[in-house]
């Protein structure tokens, strides 16, 4: 979350067998014939046919399990083939199989972490550092339950970053923990894009108009107050991502292009609702991110050290 608000069963039938063709002797005189018939047709063996009807039953379970198993297996194969370029997506950056490996370790020495303060505050730092923005004074604020209804949010989420502190509830599986910080330093990178492009302050400033259309308020006193909020916080974030050196983004670029959809999606009013919301393309982006994160976690749990 931003904050960008201006104030298988087996049949194990028998076969039948086929009658043969066979002319039975006679029946000697003073026998009687029903004893002979009796003497002459085999017990059936109960015993045995439900030993090969369990033998096949058993035998079809392994055959479905590891059929299972396998098809388990590859999946496994192919996420873990699949890290490199999972890396580059969520951290914006290409990784050698070598480099690749070596992160895979980091996260599961993270995840070795007893305490869950410590954990977080690790794991916020080494997705930081993924990130690229080692250098940026950044805040981490854990909290001990999801971040509620505000005056500025109509929604409960589990993360959020406002200026220059993210904050993240703690009380969460790992790996949703790790999906939720990745989507927050996503967002920060979608500032750094409308900043390098110089985006971001009239976007800003035409969010602060809907937000007052929305609201229907209106006045000279608001639309001076605005600009300088939008002002303030593009001279935030230039100051917040100044460590980087970050070049100037040219129009006609692919990264350009990526800023200008950033930009134009702030100036929605989100907070007007749920729907609103989700369907704004920086939190269906950082969800992406997330999501991306959470499933390499995931992979690597599986991994063995």
């Amino acid at each position: 979350m931003m904050n960008m608000a201006i104030p298988s069963n087996y049949n194990t039938r028998p076969v039948q067998q086929s009658p043969t063709n066979h002319t039975p002797p006679k029946t000697p005189q003073g026998t009687n014939s029903q004893n002979i018939k009796n003497a002459a047709t085999p017990k059936k063996d109960t015993k045995n046919t439900w030993l090969l009807w369990g033998s096949a039953l058993a035998g079809t379970v392994l055959v479905g399990a590891g059929i299972f198993l396998g098809v388990k297996s590859y999946r496994h194969a192919e996420a873990v083939k699949q890290i490199p370029k999972n890396l580059e997506r969520v951290f914006g950056k290409s990784y050698s199989k070598e480099e690749s490996l070596q992160v895979v370790k980091t996260y599961q020495d993270l995840l070795k972490i007893e305490d869950q303060n410590t954990f977080i505050e690790k794991a916020f730092h080494q997705i930081k550092k993924d990130f690229g923005y080692e250098d940026l004074k950044l805040k981490l604020h854990i909290v001990d339950k999801p971040i509620g209804e505000t005056k500025d949010s109509l929604l409960q989420t589990f993360g959020n970053v406002d200026r220059d502190e993210i904050s993240i509830y703690g009380e969460r599986e790992r790996k949703y923990i790790l999906n939720t910080i990745a989507h927050e330093f996503q967002h920060l990178r979608q500032f750094e894009y409308m900043i390098r492009a110089e985006l971001m302050e009239d976007s800003l400033y035409e969010l602060g108009f809907n937000q007052m259309k929305n609201r229907s308020k209106e006045n000279p006193q608001d639309v001076k107050e605005m600009r300088e909020s939008a002002q303030d916080l593009r001279r935030f974030y230039e100051n917040l991502f100044k460590p980087l050196k970050p070049p100037k983004i040219e129009a006609n670029t692919s990264d350009y292009q990526k800023a200008f959809a950033y930009a134009e999606s702030v100036k929605e009013d989100v907070n007007i609702s749920e729907e609103a919301y989700n369907n704004n393309w920086l939190e269906q982006e950082a969800k992406q991110i997330g999501v991306t994160m959470q499933e390499l976690i995931g992979t690597i749990q599986k991994m063995k050290p």
